[in-house]
């Protein structure tokens, strides 16, 4: 770590829990941001694995592009209310929306490209002996954090969690100071271009902390990475787990994990369902050591989009030998189903049977579809017209997407922000670095999901930017987004990775994924076919579809959709002979009918 200059607060900073999360109302009712969904779900013991969220007033800064450690005496009066960009506004100015979600933020702070974030937070004395880590589930796009003028870490990429030890830093049973700085994406750009993955319309706009903030202890010996894998042949279940000795003297400890009914998030309650034979592991100071359990489970009851079984895998850390108190717990909601290739090569198969999928897909347009609610009204939207997979587009949704489809019934294919439908990456080494440790972070966090059966590496990134773009060849695209999509097939070897709207990368993929083809099927053997975008919704003209209703399509925009779904009515009843799925683009956005304006 190192040190920057700490200045005491010129500002009240909140000292306890009670004060510590404070929204305005109406910010509050629209995000719905809480613990139960963001993170810790299922919930930890706070005995063992206490959490707090930071999330509520902080204060604001402008910064210069080398996030100088902040003077004393220019945070802005008005606060910032965390989890938001500081520049929202502007997003919703028309570009995504037609309101503003923080009028109370200066219209200056459009205009700021780099800032600090200040806040206060407590820490308890009981708190001593664990480690103690800041987690934040996404800050766009470089992020440095100070605790008490102590540099604890930096994170660069706008979209996955990160977490940072804080431990020798804090101060126990004293207030202390955190401070963010942000920086603009923008700065790492070369030749005008982009050496990183940005998403698309909300991720080219914000800057800051756009969602929660944690402050939470883990014991020294703690348990992380875990990855749940279920097998349908045999119905077996393997679970690996990292346990970390945060300590100075090697450790022997017992790694045991207990599976219980989820019950509506009441499986502390609930008998259990398996236990799994404990393993020993021994683990020397400072480093870790990976585990691996698994058992027979031939009663078990499958996920399926109809009946959604949920699953808690309690794992524990244990001393070596005697005794039920644990060192550690890390609970893991899971589902046991399984979604592979078929065996004809041109289906998917769900749980063995073969699944044939109707989609959906949308960029993320932020704030009002920053909660849970939200997603569960797109999910029900969808499954109440036979939609059962979504693919969540061109950048990493927040992690309630997922826990809502797994609740639900709903399919997923999680995409990253690897977005090149705008053909403005730069392919050097330092794209391929971030895009590495970007596709990383998507799949750690999100494989424990069962309703993710499909990985998308990319986003049309065939379009073919100039020899300013630092390569010479579509090829040399496919191979880095194939080497990309090999990254996520190790870190998880139970689901297939697609390329959206890529064909197969040059013969790289099983799957080979089209957008907005054809009646008919590319001349192309051995490949599972996917279409991630399909129809004329979003972009069609009443003039492109008049042949199907004459004039009728300029008399509304009802009229004009009507139109388009006569033909989309076409393409799909051709897309069902030969295409594993085919995608609608789309119903969330342009398909549905706009509530009236009331005055």
């Amino acid at each position: 770590m190192t040190r920057g200059k700490w200045v005491s607060p010129e500002l009240p900073l909140p000292r306890r829990w009670a004060a510590e999360v404070t929204f305005v109302p109406q910010v509050a009712a629209l995000l719905c941001l809480t613990i139960a969904w963001s993170f810790g779900l299922p919930e930890t013991d706070p005995a063992i694995r206490p959490v707090v969220c930071l999330n509520g007033e902080w204060r604001f800064q402008p910064a210069d592009p080398e996030l100088t450690f902040p003077p004393s005496g220019q945070w802005d009066p008005t606060p910032i209310r965390i989890p938001s960009p500081w520049n929202v506004n502007g997003f919703s100015k028309g570009d995504g929306g037609d309101f503003r979600c923080f009028p109370s933020y200066p219209e200056d702070w459009e205009k700021v490209r780099c800032a600090w974030h200040r806040r206060g937070f407590y820490v308890p004395a009981d708190w001593q002996g664990k480690r103690v880590f800041l987690r934040f589930e996404a800050v766009h796009y470089w992020a440095d954090v100070y605790v008490n003028g102590v540099k604890c870490g930096s994170h660069e990429g706008g979209f996955t969690p990160f977490e940072v030890d804080v431990t020798d830093a804090v101060r126990f049973d004293a207030d202390n100071e955190l401070v963010v700085g942000v920086r603009d994406r923008r700065l790492f750009d070369v030749n005008g271009r982009t050496p990183y993955g940005w998403g698309s319309f909300w991720g080219e706009w914000i800057l800051g902390i756009w969602q929660d903030v944690y402050l939470l202890a883990r014991p020294p010996l703690y348990v992380t990475n875990p990855f749940v894998r279920t097998i349908l042949e045999g119905r077996r279940l393997r679970i690996e787990a990292e346990v970390v000795n945060a300590s100075q003297i090697a450790a022997r400890v017992r790694l045991e994990t207990v599976v219980y009914p989820w019950a509506g998030g009441r499986w502390r309650q609930a008998r259990p369902a398996l236990r799994l034979k404990p393993v020993e592991i021994q683990v020397p100071p400072g480093r870790s050591r990976v585990a691996t359990m698994e058992a027979s489970w031939p009663d078990v009851k499958l996920w399926w989009p109809h009946d959604p079984q949920l699953y808690v895998a309690a794992l524990r850390v244990l001393p070596p030998t005697g005794g039920d108190s644990f060192l550690d717990e890390l609970p893991v909601r899971f589902g046991f189903r399984e979604f592979r290739i078929g065996p004809d090569g041109r289906k998917f198969t769900l749980n063995g049977r073969t699944w044939t999928g109707r989609g959906d897909a949308w960029h993320f347009m932020g704030i009002p579809q920053m909660t849970p609610d939200f997603a569960r009204a797109w999910y029900s939207m969808a499954q109440g017209i036979n939609i059962n997979i979504i693919r969540l587009h061109a950048q990493v949704y927040p992690e309630y997407y997922l826990d809502v489809a797994d609740e639900m019934g709903m399919l997923i294919v999680d995409e990253s922000a690897l977005w090149g439908s705008a053909g403005n990456f730069y392919y050097d080494e330092g794209f391929r670095r971030r895009a590495i440790e970007h596709v990383r972070e998507l799949v750690l966090r999100d494989r424990n999901h069962p309703s993710v059966v499909l990985w998308s590496v990319g986003n049309e990134v065939a379009w073919m930017p100039p020899a300013s773009a630092g390569v010479k060849t579509q090829d040399e695209i496919f191979r880095l987004f194939a080497d990309l999509a090999a990254e996520m097939k190790r870190l998880d070897p139970t689901r297939e990775v697609s390329c959206d709207g890529d064909g197969d990368l040059g013969g790289r993929l099983p799957i080979f994924s089209l957008h907005y083809p054809g009646p008919n099927p590319p001349n192309v053997k051995n490949k599972v076919f996917t279409i991630g975008e399909s129809g004329q919704m979003f972009y069609s003209e009443p003039r492109l579809c008049a042949y199907r209703l004459g004039d009728r399509v300029y008399l509304s925009n009802n009229d004009r959709l009507e139109a388009v779904g006569l033909e989309m009515a076409d393409l799909i009843e051709g897309y069902r002979r030969w295409a594993a799925y085919a995608t609608v683009f789309n119903i969330q956005w342009y398909g549905l009918q706009p509530l009236p304006m009331e005055c």
